[in-house]
């Protein structure tokens, strides 16, 4: 899985092409937490921007594991513009 970093403000927006969006996001006395917009229910969170992508791999592949093993097909990733325009998305949170 190929995740590009796009730092704003201490917050961070992941994508690549053809894959899910990862919208990570840190507040202050926490850890980064990682959701997966397409993937409701696929979400991680990690003491360090790195411990957090490498669990945010993790809880991609087993997500969409689960839902092949369960018969179901993973939903078709999301543009960025479609995520970013998402009024439900965390504010701070930008491409």
């Amino acid at each position: 899985m190929d995740l590009r970093r796009n730092t704003t403000g201490g917050d961070v927006c992941q994508s690549a092409p053809g894959h899910y969006l990862a919208l990570v996001t840190k507040e202050e006395d926490s850890d980064w937490n990682v959701v997966f917009p397409d993937l409701p229910g696929c979400v991680t969170a990690g003491r360090s921007l790195d411990e957090a992508v490498a669990f945010a791999e993790e809880a991609l592949a087993l997500h969409v594991h689960g839902l092949r093993e369960g018969g179901d097909a993973p939903p078709v990733p999301s543009d960025i513009e479609d995520v970013m325009a998402d009024p439900s998305r965390p504010a701070h949170c930008s491409a």
